[in-house]
């Protein structure tokens, strides 16, 4: 995994940032194994649904974008900021709630995370390269990504979802 060229921003102090080397713990740093990472889930049908039963994360959620997953679907390191933050900026109309998916099960799907700092972002933002938006896939890359935006869900799902207060189900 390859470092960022500047240091960016340092970590949360949390337990496990201590452990990590907190104060010289910075989002340019490589990506841990055990780190939780966070992604914003528009508050609408589609993306998020209480009545699927056991699983309320839409693969959609996870599919990349055409206009902001160009360079690889974009996440945000839990030892960085939170998710009552990165809800609070997400700019969707309806809200957001927040994925939370661990670099262990990235990495078990085959995928990496490489450090993207932006200073137009919030701190930790990082990037998944192998979930980028192509508009020429073949056949099979298109179901390769299908089928692992359906992982994506699954673990999000099963690892629980931050719902903001207040915020309402999505209605259809």
């Amino acid at each position: 995994m390859e470092a960022c060229a500047s240091p960016g921003r340092r970590s949360r102090l949390r337990l496990c940032t201590l452990v990590r080397g907190w104060p010289w713990y910075f989002e340019s740093k490589p990506v841990f194994p055990r780190e939780v990472l966070l992604r914003s889930i528009p508050n609408s049908q589609g993306y998020f649904n209480v009545s699927r039963g056991g699983w309320t994360v839409d693969p959609y959620a996870f599919e990349p974008h055409r206009k902001r997953d160009i360079d690889g679907m974009s996440f945000f390191r839990e030892d960085f900021t939170t998710p009552e933050e990165l809800a609070r900026t997400n700019r969707h109309p309806q809200g957001a709630r927040i994925a939370q998916i661990t670099v262990q099960q990235l990495r078990a799907l085959g995928l990496d995370v490489v450090c993207a700092p932006d200073q137009n972002q919030l701190p930790g933002h990082v990037i998944v390269p192998g979930m980028r938006y192509a508009s020429n896939r073949l056949k099979e890359e298109k179901h390769r990504i299908a089928d692992l935006s359906q992982r994506l869900a699954q673990y999000a799902t099963s690892n629980g979802v931050y719902c903001p207060p207040g915020l309402p189900n999505p209605s259809a």
